[in-house]
């Protein structure tokens, strides 16, 4: 109910002793960036509020910096303070979609998203893609705010365009619309397929795909119940 698993994983330098618990960090770190993102926008100008989150975005990558390069540490992938630079960036998308400026950094926009998929395409290619390895801790993940960012301002300036209309198609709706519950049964729902997997004795070294596809269909059947007994009626 505190939200504040990241900051303990960090303290005590391992994840979570309970293993369902795995994925909240990044939904504490939200948590906690929401919880004061109201105050400032309570307490600043619009104008203020841009140079206050894009001073957020800075500190963050510096945060990274030093946690990774310095102290060698895991904070900088799973703390607020050193990864509010994305939540940063969405927050200006929509101070400047809401104030009528963002269409005039249409083409940062359109620089920024196509040149961090290309570098990640890159990083993709050649395997260096491991998130505690420091050049994802620090570029890598600067990389990630501004090209979601990026692509964000894109589709809200575009609404016509095919990648906006993809993103209207039914299935991906629905599976927004239960992405929460995606994001939070998976990890029970890998555990109970390997588990039935391993008690009929079937290698699941040798059909990695197959057992990728049971993990992924057992997740989103729970997880469409779960939305249709707990969050749908509500």
């Amino acid at each position: 109910a505190l939200f504040v698993g990241n900051i303990w994983e960090t303290i005590k330098g391992r994840p979570s002793e309970i293993w369902s618990f795995g994925p909240l960090w990044s939904l504490q770190v939200e948590e906690q960036f929401y919880l004061l993102y109201p105050l400032l926008v309570g307490r600043f100008s619009s104008s203020a509020l841009k140079r206050v989150l894009w001073g957020a975005v800075g500190v963050a990558f510096l945060l990274r910096c030093v946690t990774a390069g310095v102290l060698h540490s895991t904070a900088g992938a799973i703390l607020m303070p050193t990864r509010m630079d994305a939540l940063a960036m969405g927050g200006l998308v929509a101070l400047h979609w809401r104030d009528g400026t963002l269409r005039k950094y249409f083409r940062h926009a359109k620089m920024g998203a196509f040149t961090c998929l290309a570098i990640w395409a890159l990083l993709l290619a050649t395997g260096a893609t491991d998130k505690w390895a420091i050049l994802i801790q620090t570029i890598g993940f600067t990389l990630n705010a501004i090209m979601f960012s990026s692509f964000l301002a894109l589709l809200l300036l575009n609404p016509g365009s095919y990648a906006a209309s993809m993103l209207r198609w039914a299935p991906l709706v629905y599976t927004g619309r239960i992405a929460y519950g995606l994001y939070m049964l998976h990890v029970p729902c890998r555990f109970v397929v390997l588990t039935l997997l391993k008690r009929y004795s079937i290698d699941i070294s040798a059909i990695p795909v197959l057992v990728g596809v049971l993990e992924l269909m057992s997740a989103y059947i729970v997880a469409s119940i779960s939305w249709s007994v707990l969050g749908k009626p509500f």
